[in-house]
Order: C-alpha cells, then sequence, then structure tokens
C-alpha cells in the first residue's frame, strides 16, 4: 500500500505508527455505511494535527454515527459533536454527563490534566476597544465567512480605549523595562493576534498618538495584523441611512440626525449626548452588512486571510 503525502507516494512500512492506525481507522469507517462505530483512543501515536483531520473526515465524508472514547482536547474543538465526561463514582460505576456548556467542558479539560495555559485558546484573538466593536466586528466576519465560529476559530478580546497605554504586544528591553514594566503582555495571552484601533483623527493631517503608534509597531514586527480605521472610529464604517435607522430604533423619541463624515464624531447625537452605542450595534447587527464605507471591505478581507491562516491545518 502506498500513502501520497504532500505530492510524495511513498510506501505505508516508511511512515510512522500513527499513519499506520489512521489508514486502518480510515479504511473501516469509510466501507461502514449508517453504521454505529466506537473508536477506543484513536489519539494513540497521531499527531494532534492528524487527530483533527481524522475527525473532519469523519463528519465531512461518512454516515455513520460515533462514540469516541478519548483523552485528546482535540475532538473537543468540533462544535458538531456531543461530549460526554465519563468518571468512576465512589461505588466504582461509570457515570456519564453531557459536557453542554463552557464551563463543563472546561471542567473535562481539567479532569483530563490540561491547564488553561495550554488549551481553551481560539486560534487567533482579534483584539478591540469594546463591546459595540466585537458586534460589528462579529456581523461582519458572519457575512464574510460564516463557517467561523467565534470562540473555535476566534475570540474578541476588549482592552479598552484608555487602557491602551498599559498594554504591550511583548516584553521589552531592559532600558525600557522600568517604565514599561505594568504592560500586560498581549503575546502570553495568544501570539496569533490583531489589533483594531480607532484612529481618533479629526482630519486626514492628523497622526496617530504615542501610544497607537507603539502598539502598532510591535505588532508589525511580529508580522500581526493591526487595522487602523480609516475614519475617526469604526462607527465611521456605517453608512448614516443605516446608523440614523438604529438610533431612532432605539431612542425613539430623539429627534436628532447624525450627519455622516470620515472624521466625524458619530457617537454623539447633538455633540455632546452619546448614544447607547452597544444598543445601537446590535440593533445594526440584525441588517445586512454594508462594507461601501472607506476601507472597510479591503480590511475584512484581510482579516479573514488572518484568521483562515491560523485555523489551516
Amino acid at each position: 500500500m502506498y500513502v501520497i503525502v504532500n505530492d510524495n507516494i511513498l510506501p505505508l512500512p516508511s511512515l510512522g505508527a500513527g499513519i499506520h492506525e489512521l489508514v486502518i481507522l480510515a479504511a473501516a469507517v469509510t466501507m461502514a455505511e449508517g453504521a454505529t462505530v466506537c473508536i477506543e483512543e484513536p489519539e494513540i501515536h497521531c499527531h494532534p494535527e492528524l487527530q483533527k483531520k481524522f475527525a473532519r473526515y469523519l463528519l465531512d465524508s461518512t454516515d455513520n454515527q460515533y462514540l469516541i472514547a478519548t483523552h485528546s482536547n482535540a475532538f473537543l474543538d468540533m462544535p458538531e459533536a456531543n461530549t460526554y465526561r465519563c468518571w468512576l463514582d465512589g461505588s466504582y460505576n461509570t457515570r456519564c454527563e453531557l459536557a453542554s456548556s463552557a464551563s463543563e467542558k472546561h471542567a473535562v479539560l481539567i479532569d483530563l490534566g490540561y491547564k488553561p495555559s495550554d488549551l481553551l485558546q481560539a486560534n487567533y484573538v482579534i483584539w478591540v476597544e469594546g463591546p459595540s466593536d466585537r458586534v460589528y466586528v462579529n456581523r461582519w466576519l458572519k457575512a464574510k465567512a460564516p463557517e467561523f465560529v467565534e470562540g473555535l476559530h476566534y475570540t474578541i478580546m476588549f482592552y479598552g480605549g484608555r487602557l491602551l497605554s498599559h498594554l504591550s504586544y511583548e516584553g521589552v528591553s531592559t532600558e525600557e523595562q522600568t517604565v514599561l514594566n505594568d504592560f500586560i503582555h498581549l503575546a502570553h495571552l495568544n501570539r496569533n493576534a490583531c489589533i483594531i484601533m480607532d484612529s481618533d483623527r479629526t482630519s486626514p493631517q492628523e497622526g496617530l498618538n504615542e501610544t497607537k503608534q507603539r502598539i502598532q509597531t510591535e505588532f508589525e514586527k511580529k508580522q500581526c495584523f493591526v487595522w487602523v480605521t480609516e475614519g475617526r472610529m469604526i462607527e465611521n464604517y456605517l453608512t448614516e441611512s443605516l446608523l440614523n435607522e438604529a438610533i431612532a430604533g432605539v431612542h425613539p423619541r430623539t429627534t436628532k440626525k447624525i450627519g455622516w463624515a470620515r472624521f466625524g464624531d458619530l457617537t454623539k447625537l447633538d455633540g455632546k449626548k452619546t448614544f447607547d452605542k452597544v444598543a445601537v450595534s446590535r440593533a445594526i447587527a440584525g441588517k445586512e452588512a454594508d462594507f461601501s464605507k472607506l476601507d472597510l471591505n479591503e480590511k475584512m478581507d484581510r482579516l479573514v486571510q488572518f484568521i483562515r491562516l491560523h485555523n489551516s491545518a
């Protein structure tokens, strides 16, 4: 028997035990149709990447029902599968319990001996300023790449506008340590990351502040995607009609209208009063995504590319 690996045809005996076992398993489940198949610890001798490919093959290319006993976290990353926690009680009876919530799945990983520092990270982290930014980015991602699952393919974290000055992508040199020693090192959470920042510019001639320039430099040095809004803030990617319609729905008593401008503050109704940004963002999330403003379409395409890159097998 021969196996094709990266366009190379190799005899099966030349490959490792994990490939041998995987070929046997794949052949067995392919020949079965509409069956209930029990598999015990398919991860033995099998690289985590191959485990995930095998699990995806089971879902996409066979029509059997599978009961898999495993100690590997690779099979827990499948949103289509149910996870059951099995253990011996005090009477030496085996008990099984569905782990449906995130906290219950976390408990399963702890039972298996994994640490949060080893697991429970999405494959890509998107840092945004606040909750309304998360709603917009999720909506745009859903329109661009509906196959993405938040919490698996990517997760969105908040840094908070004023907290940005206390963040750093990773460690600093000795001479800088006295100044930056209290910074939170984002790379310690996940090195596969991008950051989205409001430019906060009020005119085309105005530059980024010192903090945002530093963050941009640090991320780009590590080949990370940095998205600085082409307008003043993320709301400037919304059309005037869409924004005013959402504001009217959230604040029906207001008669104020917002006029779109690239560097206008689109979070203020009358130059002073700020509308409920999160409620308005949720109202807009229910509408069809519009990528016509500024460089939104280009930036979203790049973000999708980065997420796909860090989720590729």
